[in-house]
C-alpha cells in the first residue's frame, strides 16, 4: 500500500473520526503529523494527540490558509450540524485545490453542496452500504469550474486514503437520492426474486434453505460477472446459454426466461424501478421546497 503525502483534516472528534484515524495510521497509509482534529477542546482530545496527530478548536485552521491546511477534509459531525448551519464552512482562498468528503449518514449531495462552499474544491459523500458489504460508495458531484486537479485524480485520492477500510467504488455526477433509489430497491427486489426463484424450487422437493443457498451464490456470481465485464447482461445471459451443449440441463433455462417474458416480468420490475425513482424525486423536491421557505 502506498504511503499518502496529502494532509488529513477530520472535521469532528467522535466515534467516527477516532476509528477512521486509526484504521488510517494502523494501515501505514498516512503518518499521525500528517492528521489534523478539529472539535471543541474536551475529553476527545488527548486521545488523538496521544496517537501524535494535531488538534485545533478552529475550523479555519485545516481549510486552505490555515494553521493545518489540508488537501483532504473528511466531515465527521452529526447531520443537524450541518444541516443548520449553512454554510457549515466557507473559505475563499482559491490557491489550494480541497478534496472535502462527507462522512455524514443521511446526507444527499443538494445537503453537502449548500454546507460547504468554496473554490477550487470537490465535493465527495460516503454512501451507507448494507450490512455485509465488502465496498464504499462514493458519489462525487463532479468539481467546480475553477478547479485545478482533475477528476481521475481525485478519485484515485479518494480510493487511496478509503482502501484500508474497503474496496471503493466512485460515482460520478449522480444525485444520491437517485442512488439510494437505485441500490435500495435493487436490493429489496433483489431478495423478492430470489425467494420466487427458491418457492418454485421448492415444489420439486428441494429444501427451502438448499435453494436459497444456491440461487443467492448463483445470483452473486452474476452480479460479480456484470461489474467485472462491463457487459450488458441479456449479452452475458446469451452468451452462456449458447456456449452450453444442446444435451446440457442448464440449456432448459430459456424455457424460464420465455415464461418471465410471457408473464411480462421485466416489464414489471421496470415499472417498479421507476415507480421508486419517481417517489424520491418528489421527496426531494418536497425537501428543496422546505429549505427555500
Amino acid at each position: 500500500m502506498s504511503v499518502m503525502t496529502e494532509k488529513i483534516a477530520f472535521i469532528g472528534a467522535g466515534h467516527m473520526a477516532d476509528g477512521l484515524v486509526k484504521a488510517f495510521l494502523s494501515s501505514g497509509i498516512v503518518k499521525p503529523d500528517q492528521i489534523t482534529v478539529t472539535a471543541s477542546p474536551n475529553d476527545h482530545w488527548p486521545r488523538f494527540q496521544e496517537l501524535g496527530c494535531n488538534v485545533s478548536n478552529d475550523n479555519c485552521d485545516v481549510l486552505p490558509g490555515g494553521r493545518f491546511s489540508s488537501d483532504i477534509v473528511l466531515l465527521c459531525v452529526h447531520r443537524s450540524v450541518l444541516i443548520e448551519k449553512s454554510p457549515f464552512v466557507q473559505w475563499t482562498d482559491a490557491a489550494r485545490h480541497v478534496i472535502v468528503l462527507s462522512m455524514v449518514s443521511g446526507i444527499t449531495m443538494s445537503d453537502l453542496q449548500r454546507g460547504v462552499r468554496g473554490p477550487n474544491l470537490s465535493l465527495y459523500s460516503v454512501m451507507r452500504c448494507a450490512t455485509g458489504c465488502q465496498a464504499l460508495r462514493v458519489l462525487s458531484d463532479g468539481h467546480s469550474k475553477d478547479s485545478t486537479v482533475s477528476s481521475v485524480i481525485c478519485d484515485g485520492k479518494v480510493r487511496q486514503l478509503l482502501s484500508p477500510l474497503a474496496a471503493v467504488q466512485v460515482i460520478q455526477k449522480l444525485p444520491s437520492h437517485v442512488y439510494h433509489g437505485l441500490s435500495e430497491t435493487s436490493i429489496s427486489m433483489g431478495y423478492t426474486i430470489i425467494q420466487a426463484m427458491a418457492d418454485g424450487a421448492i415444489e420439486f422437493g428441494v429444501p427451502k434453505e438448499r435453494a436459497l443457498q444456491i440461487i443467492a451464490m448463483t445470483m452473486m456470481e452474476a452480479c460479480k460477472m456484470v461489474i467485472e465485464t462491463g457487459s450488458n447482461a441479456i449479452q452475458l445471459r446469451d452468451e452462456r446459454v449458447n456456449t452450453l451443449p444442446a444435451d446440457w440441463p442448464p440449456v432448459s433455462t430459456m424455457y424460464g426466461i420465455v415464461q418471465l417474458e410471457e408473464s411480462d416480468v421485466p416489464a414489471a420490475i421496470a415499472d417498479a424501478m421507476r415507480a421508486n425513482l419517481k417517489r424520491n424525486h418528489d421527496i426531494e423536491c418536497e425537501k428543496l421546497d422546505k429549505s427555500e421557505n
